[in-house]
């Protein structure tokens, strides 16, 4: 069958545990095909343009791999987009001279979360995908289902309630002016006129009457005024934020009111001022162009490979020789 990958779990996920190994090796065969296609375009739009420069890819362990062997190991690539937040907070707090900060990365549809110290972010050997064990070293990253375009809706028994449910990027918010009718929390700032009248990245004008009819029909099933439900709204959103902050601090008996805050996404910023009256965090950062912050930590990161392998054994001395051959032979 040439041209068809194969994953084989002795190469991918050679720790022990059958199941872990098994989950690693079916989700990495059903990735392969679409970060192969994906590799591949990108290769050919690099050369096109005349870039010589080896082409990498970012890795959920914070660190770069070339393009080939993430193609094979395309499992390695599942949190690599919030770990890119991650690198670029590292790099921040480096140039500020900060030593302890909390990655608070909120986009459109989640938020995530990391307490870096010492520049040296946590790290976990296994990652859980949809409650299945991947056998992959990532970095520690907390996430809640909240964003710019997480709905804000009141269940049945009168609650509102914001997230995980998106309005995604199409249609997305109804202030987007592209047919979204529901209310999101990026409606709710531009009710409460935290939002606007400048157009987002000042291409995208806000549609305020939009956004008040969508946060009205909301208000109307909490019987408040529109302005109030707007901040309820934001409220909910930033209980959201400071609950996954205390997941990465206080629950790890960590202060987080010795951090720094590096606020980024394009909804981070504008609840980092709430954050920081909720848990008292020493400072907030907030980058220049926040909305693409993640794609800067691409450029200060490095190569990176973590590899591994069980070896039940007794650890005494004469283990000693075969766990140096294994890294002597790991290495190439």
């Amino acid at each position: 069958m040439p041209g068809v990958p194969v994953t084989a779990s002795s190469d991918i996920a050679r720790e022990f545990r059958e199941y872990p190994r098994t989950a690693t090796a079916v989700v990495n065969a059903g990735l392969r095909p679409l970060v192969g296609r994906y590799v591949a375009d990108a290769a050919d739009g690099l050369r096109a343009i005349g870039v010589e420069a080896p082409f990498l890819v970012m890795q959920s362990n914070a660190g770069c791999v070339p393009a080939e062997r993430a193609e094979r190991e395309a499992h390695r690539l599942l949190l690599s987009g919030p770990t890119s937040g991650v690198a670029g907070t590292i790099a921040l707090a480096a140039r500020h001279d900060v030593d302890g900060v909390i990655s608070f990365d909120m986009g459109g549809t989640s938020l995530d979360v990391c307490l870096v110290q010492g520049g040296i972010p946590p790290t976990t050997s296994t990652q859980m995908v949809l409650d299945h064990p991947i056998l992959v070293p990532s970095v520690d990253i907390v996430t809640a289902g909240a964003g710019g375009g997480s709905l804000a809706e009141v269940d049945r028994a009168g609650r509102l309630r914001v997230g995980p449910q998106s309005a995604g990027a199409d249609p997305g918010p109804a202030a987007y002016g592209r047919g979204g009718t529901d209310a999101t929390l990026t409606d709710a700032h531009v009710v409460a006129g935290i939002l606007g009248p400048t157009p987002l990245a000042g291409r995208l004008p806000l549609d305020v009457e939009q956004a008040e009819r969508a946060v009205s029909a909301v208000a109307q099933r909490l019987d408040l005024e529109p302005m109030r439900a707007a901040e309820g709204i934001i409220a909910v959103a930033a209980a959201h934020g400071v609950r996954a902050l205390r997941r990465v601090s206080v629950e790890r008996g960590l202060d987080p009111r010795g951090y720094a805050l590096v606020a980024f996404g394009g909804a981070g910023p504008l609840l980092a001022g709430r954050v920081l009256d909720e848990l008292g965090v020493a400072s907030v950062l907030i980058p220049p162009h926040p909305g693409l912050f993640s794609a800067e930590g691409l450029m200060v990161t490095s190569l990176r490979i973590d590899d591994g392998q069980t070896n039940l054994r007794r650890l005494d001395e004469s283990a000693v020789p075969d766990l140096l051959a294994w890294y002597r032979e790991a290495r190439n």
